[in-house]
């Protein structure tokens, strides 16, 4: 089956890379978009396209950059086992100067928070932990300065968003929650959350002690 819609799904890719039609080439992607979230769709197949999409972010046309920041943030929740490699396109998107552009790569920012926390506590490279780790802070440069010094911004209200997620993901909880939905899916929503066997690199410490710097610049 994932053959099949391998096939399917570069076939598609193919049209919209010889589309000159924008508006047309805009709904050739939505198609593979829809077929590639799909919930029978493997992370596996998703990730061997995402070379395609990260290209989008760097077309002249505002509309398909636009598009490349909604792909990225429905890819980081419907696939959140996609989430650190979804990170260099978010931290480039947000540097757009589209304010459209800007305002969903924060929001999908929110989405991926939570996710590649989880996702970096199996990261036993040396050298991909700290490039993971740089992104991330990166990202965290970006919406900080949005918060500080662009509240008039479309994206602002994201940036928000944002702060608060890495507050409560990056501190202990004082409630005792009924976890429904797995933490793999879901991602970190606090330091309990956390499994208690992660990367020899994660720093628990560290992590709490930027959220604690964060909150407190707020």
């Amino acid at each position: 089956m994932q053959h099949e819609l391998h096939t399917k799904a570069v076939q598609i890719l193919q049209a919209a890379s010889t589309e000159r039609d924008l508006t047309q080439r805009l709904r050739i992607l939505q198609q593979a978009s829809d077929l590639l979230l799909h919930a029978d769709t493997s992370a596996e197949l998703v990730a061997s396209c995402l070379p395609f999409f990260t290209s989008l972010q760097n077309d002249p046309q505002t509309s398909i950059r636009r598009y490349a920041a909604y792909f990225v943030g429905r890819a980081a929740f419907f696939k959140p086992s996609l989430a650190l490699r979804l990170l260099p396109s978010v931290a480039a998107l947000l540097e757009d100067g589209d304010s459209v552009v800007k305002e969903l790569a924060a929001k999908a920012a929110v989405t991926l928070h939570r996710r590649s926390l989880f996702s970096l506590c199996f990261q036993s490279d040396g050298q991909d932990f700290p490039k993971h780790v740089e992104r991330m802070h990166k990202i965290e440069d970006v919406m900080l300065n949005i918060l500080q010094n662009q509240a008039d911004s479309p994206a602002f209200r994201f940036a928000a968003q944002w702060a608060k997620v890495v507050v409560l993901s990056q501190t202990p909880s004082p409630l005792v929650l009924a976890v429904r939905v797995p933490t793999e899916l879901r991602g970190i929503n606090c330091l309990q959350d956390f499994p208690e066997k992660t990367s020899m690199y994660m720093d628990l410490d560290a992590l709490r002690q930027q959220a604690e710097d964060i909150f407190a610049t707020l």
